[in-house]
């Protein structure tokens, strides 16, 4: 029997393991809380960080959703989700590559330039 995705239910938010008001988003808030007490690279730094985090997911989630595309049976349903994936998946992979160039520059920005300024 092929997966349907239209045939799931899923799990009620506040009946999963994690969800939203679980996530620890601490480390993020922080770059505003703390404005003026930390250096503006680091602020960017973090910042960067969340990009990153959230661009992985969706690259990862994308891919998963490629990988579905097989199990589902032929028709409608198959054929959008194939559209969607390869139009998609190739934004993703820019995406992610885009957020790790611009952690990498950012971080040797930082290995070889003094201290920056805070705001605030």
């Amino acid at each position: 029997m092929a997966f349907n995705p239209l045939e799931q239910t899923g799990i009620p938010v506040d009946e999963q393991f994690r969800n939203w008001s679980e996530l620890n988003v601490t480390p993020f808030e922080s770059t505003f809380l703390l404005a003026g007490s930390v250096d503006l690279m680091t602020q960017e730094l973090v910042m960067l960080d969340a990009v990153l985090l959230a661009e992985a997911k969706d690259h990862a989630n994308w891919s998963c959703l490629a990988g579905m595309v097989d199990d589902l049976p032929a028709g409608d349903v198959r054929d959008a989700f194939l559209a969607a994936v390869d139009e998609v998946e190739v934004q993703e992979d820019e995406h992610l590559r885009w957020a790790q160039d611009m952690r990498c520059r950012m971080i040797s920005l930082q290995a070889t330039s003094g201290p920056t300024s805070s705001m605030g």
